[in-house]
């Protein structure tokens, strides 16, 4: 991850985020995985890694401590069960089970049900 200066950091933070829930879905989708869940379940197929490209001095801040923070427990932030949700339902959808077939949606379904509260596996 790296730093927009188009987004607030709690902007920043919620779009990283999201995008590390779709990365986990579409994994599930188009895996290539033989058992049912594996490809759900997994999470070292990538590296979800915090880049916080600030001097010491700005790391201590406030803004960025809470930015970190958030990242590193997102589950706490108001955003998060939230984003979950919307998540769920679209995954559970008729759509999304016509356009992708019941076994995918399935993968997709417990993928979103085990999405760990703590995604951040580095920061650089």
């Amino acid at each position: 991850m790296e730093w927009s200066t188009e987004l607030t950091l709690d902007q920043a933070r919620e779009e990283y985020l999201r995008a590390w829930m779709a990365l986990r879905v579409f994994r599930a989708l188009f895996s290539a995985s033989g058992k049912h869940g594996d490809a759900a379940r997994r999470s070292g197929d990538f590296v979800f890694n915090m880049s916080v490209g600030y001097t010491l001095d700005g790391i201590k801040g406030s803004k960025m401590a809470a930015f970190i923070e958030g990242m590193r427990a997102p589950a706490s932030m108001p955003f998060w069960g939230k984003t979950v949700a919307e998540l769920e339902a679209a995954v559970q959808s008729a759509a999304f089970r016509d356009a992708f077939g019941s076994e995918r949606s399935s993968r997709a379904e417990l993928a979103v049900e085990t999405l760990p509260d703590a995604p951040v596996h580095s920061v650089t």
